[in-house]
């Protein structure tokens, strides 16, 4: 479901920008990581990080297919 919506989110602003921005956040919810104790919230900060890299990787892998060059067959 998370995948859909980076690429959504990609076309209306950029991919630059969603790749920068979840790569904030994921650095913000590492760092959270370290203020919450066992239980409930350790549970959300992991489905945040989850949600998080599930928006990345499919605006990241369409980033890297823009920027390579076309192979050509011989």
């Amino acid at each position: 479901m998370a995948g859909p919506v980076g690429g959504w989110i990609s076309d209306r602003i950029g991919s630059t920008k969603v790749i920068i921005v979840t790569g904030i956040l994921s650095g913000l919810m590492i760092f959270a990581l370290r203020m919450v104790s066992l239980g409930w919230g350790l549970w959300i900060v992991l489905w945040a990080i989850g949600v998080i890299q599930a928006v990345r990787f499919p605006v990241t892998e369409v980033f890297i297919m823009s920027q390579s060059l076309p192979r050509t067959v011989r």
